[in-house]
């Protein structure tokens, strides 16, 4: 793709990067920003959270959140194949901007998948967590699964 093709490109994304802009400041201050290896993708999790690039958890491991780019997949086509390979026991939120679901039925555990659409792919969030204490602290995690606001270009 050539410079104007890229600029057309990052264009028609303006919209989705200004909606993860939004989310990604929705976490309390002082909580610290965990990105993907390629710092495309990001979110934000309490400053106590031990972990670096792409995952971080409590010290007690009672939840862990982890970050990821799904390179060039399509964004229709990613939530379809998530919905289909992690079986969704409830539905926070499918809309344009953002899918959010529980997975999975294991006893004394919460796994929410979330995913955002990016110019270069869908970023997605896995957060689990044992408690519903936990369960306040993994919202404000899910909500600020985000692009990262001056991702890399390919």
């Amino acid at each position: 793709m050539d410079r104007k093709g890229l600029v057309i490109a990052l264009g028609a994304w303006a919209p989705a990067l200004a909606v993860a802009a939004l989310a990604a400041g929705t976490a309390p201050a002082g909580w610290r920003v965990v990105k993907d290896h390629k710092g495309n993708c990001q979110m934000q999790v309490p400053a106590d959270w031990k972990g670096d690039t792409s995952a971080a958890s409590p010290e007690d491991h009672s939840g862990r959140a982890s970050i990821h780019l799904l390179p060039a997949k399509d964004w229709a086509d990613s939530k379809s194949m998530a919905q289909h390979v992690m079986a969704p026991t409830t539905v926070l939120e499918d809309s344009p901007e953002r899918l959010w679901f529980a997975y999975g039925n294991s006893v004394g555990k919460t796994d929410w998948y979330v995913s955002v659409p990016g110019p270069l792919g869908p970023c997605t969030g896995q957060i689990t967590f044992k408690s519903d204490a936990l369960a306040e602290v993994a919202k404000q995690i899910a909500a600020s699964v985000a692009v990262s606001p001056n991702p890399p270009v390919k």
